[in-house]
Order: C-alpha cells, then sequence, then structure tokens
C-alpha cells in the first residue's frame, strides 16, 4: 500500500524538522511526503527532507489548509493518506502500525498523547460516538477512496470533525489502535478555535441538520455558508 503523508505548514515553523525527524524513524518507509504551505526553504532541513521518504517535496503554497490538502492528496497516486501538523509528531511503528491495520478498514486511527505544556494521554473514539463529539485526532491514517467518496476537505467550522462525521455517514470503517503513536503538542495558552465553543457546536449541528434534510451527506460549503450568514 503506497502511504502519503501531508504536512501542512501553519503560524508556528520552529518544529519543523521535528515533525520531519518523527518521520524519518518509522519502522515502515513512507512513499510520499508533501510539506505544503508559506514555509522558507531556510526554515527546512532539506537533507532531513530529503530522508522522509520515497519522493519528498516542498511546495510554497498559501492558500486555505483545506484547499492544500485537498490539493496534494488529489495529485497523488497513494492509497491511503494521514496529515501530520508542522510542531506534532508520530512514534515510530505509527505508519507500520496503522498500515497494517487499514487492511481491513477504511481509516485506522490511534490514541495520542499531549506533549510541550501538557502530558495528557487521550483514548480516541470509539468512532460510533464521532456524530456526537470529534473523539479523533486529525492524524488517522485514511483511505483515499474514502476521500474521493465524500469529496475531501471542505471550508467549515471543525474541518477535521466535519470530515471525520462525513466519513461515518458513507458507512466508512475504522479500527482504533489503543496505544498513543500519535503525539500532540499542546503550547502555553492554546484554546483551539477562535470562535465560541458553544457558537461553533451550534453551527455545527445546525450544519449537519440541513445536510440531512437535503440529502446531501457529502457536505455542502454552499449551505454551510448559508448556516453562518443566518446564525
Amino acid at each position: 500500500m503506497k502511504v502519503l503523508c501531508v504536512v501542512p505548514v501553519h503560524d508556528r515553523t520552529e518544529f519543523i524538522n521535528e515533525a520531519l525527524l518523527s518521520l524519518v524513524r518509522q519502522t515502515r518507509t513512507i512513499d510520499e511526503v508533501v510539506v505544503t504551505g508559506n514555509l522558507l526553504p531556510s526554515e527546512i532541513d532539506v537533507d532531513l527532507l530529503a530522508c522522509v521518504a520515497r519522493r519528498s517535496v516542498h511546495e510554497i503554497n498559501g492558500h486555505l489548509l483545506h484547499d492544500r490538502l485537498n490539493s496534494v492528496i488529489g495529485r497523488s497516486d497513494c492509497e491511503a493518506y494521514f496529515v501530520l501538523a508542522d510542531d506534532d509528531r508520530v512514534k515510530p511503528n505509527f505508519v507500520e502500525r496503522t498500515a497494517t491495520a487499514i487492511e481491513s478498514a477504511d481509516i485506522a486511527f490511534t490514541n495520542y498523547a499531549h506533549f510541550g505544556d501538557d502530558d495528557t494521554v487521550i483514548e480516541a473514539g470509539p468512532w460510533s460516538s464521532i456524530d456526537s463529539a470529534n473523539t479523533l485526532p486529525v492524524t488517522a491514517l485514511v483511505r483515499k477512496s474514502v476521500w474521493e467518496k465524500v469529496r475531501g476537505y471542505q471550508p467549515v467550522v471543525y474541518f477535521d470533525w466535519d470530515f471525520w462525521w462525513r466519513c461515518w455517514v458513507a458507512g466508512a470503517s475504522a479500527y482504533h489502535i489503543a496505544e498513543p503513536l500519535f503525539e500532540y503538542r499542546r503550547h502555553a495558552g492554546q484554546t483551539g478555535s477562535t470562535m465560541p465553543l458553544d457558537k461553533a457546536e451550534l453551527l455545527v449541528q445546525r450544519y449537519r441538520e440541513r445536510l440531512r434534510s437535503t440529502g446531501k451527506m457529502t457536505g455542502d460549503p454552499a449551505i454551510y455558508d448559508e448556516v453562518v450568514s443566518a446564525a
């Protein structure tokens, strides 16, 4: 199975090489790694990047996150992919364990551990709870065929939760590895979304109600825009 890793660059770039090092240390070779975003060449260790996968690419892309992810995944000939933020890490056996698990599932996810300003270990899942809570980390191995089926990532609040929810609605199966193989960096003062939690969750609820009423269960950005405008 050909595996792609997409590393989107956000506001912080000082940890990018730490993220790449965690990919270099994988016990299973990654076939393709694409680092995408407004990252200057001087901020990335090009020698390290060259060792990450059979094919490693750094591209300058100033588009919104969901567009960057869809662009990279859509162009790749991978069979499965995972997203790793530029300041997070994966344990050395993350790809090996999830690639084995995905042979009998559409998605393979693991528990995860905070590091940095917090050292909490989080039990992810269960998959069946995704309708009511965002119980999966963004870093999980996904079959590209599932990404195609639900029309990729969309410009909505909690874009990762929205993606998992649409996969769940579409009948995708998921395998839970009950070990913290993904490491999520917590920063001082980190609060997550800039939108108030109650408003964000209300938008999610109304958006899903509209999708159900229209039968567009793979999502519709235009409907989301209508929900936001009416809020």
